[in-house]
């Protein structure tokens, strides 16, 4: 993981969506954004809120 929030981040949250099989944690596309154990709207709001800058 890098500090930057981007395209890569996006594809990563894509990949996981949905409820992520085992337990909170096992699915990268959450940990990445809030953990809770599935890949959802509300992770995907926080990382387009937390993308770079606009241009």
């Amino acid at each position: 993981m890098d500090v930057v929030t981007d395209a890569d981040d996006l594809l990563l949250l894509l990949t996981d969506w949905t409820l992520c099989p085992g337990m909170p944690g096992d699915c990268p596309g959450d940990v990445d954004v809030d953990g809770d154990g599935d890949v959802d709207v509300h992770d995907l709001v926080t990382l387009l809120t937390g993308w770079g800058s606009c241009f």
